[in-house]
């Protein structure tokens, strides 16, 4: 369970300010490897299912962003491309019963 995800607000507020300024949204932490793209964009996804409307549509709003950073081509546009359908698919699917949060998705 996600929670209401508010201890992740800052960070996603951040990160679309970085996105829309046309920053690179993720870049690679060599003392971390275990963080992939995977895993970052997997983390900001989770607060689409955060149970707080604060949470889940700045992170909507975040992701939009990000996608519009990325180049159509790039490696990481692509993955992260993947994972939000399965996202929506999940938010679309009845396991997460708030329609309102798909319409802002």
């Amino acid at each position: 369970s996600v929670g209401d995800g508010k201890e992740n607000l800052c960070g996603i507020l951040l990160l679309g300010v970085i996105a829309a300024s046309g920053l690179p949204p993720y870049l690679a932490d060599r003392g971390h490897p275990e963080l992939t793209p995977k895993v970052f964009y997997g983390a900001l996804i989770n607060n689409l299912f955060a149970k707080s409307s604060t949470v889940y549509k700045p992170a909507a709003s975040c992701l939009g962003a990000v996608l519009q950073a990325l180049e159509n081509n790039d490696p990481e546009r692509i993955e992260l491309h993947s994972l939000l359908q399965d996202a929506l698919k999940k938010l679309s699917d009845g396991t997460d019963t708030s329609e309102s949060k798909l319409i802002w998705c």
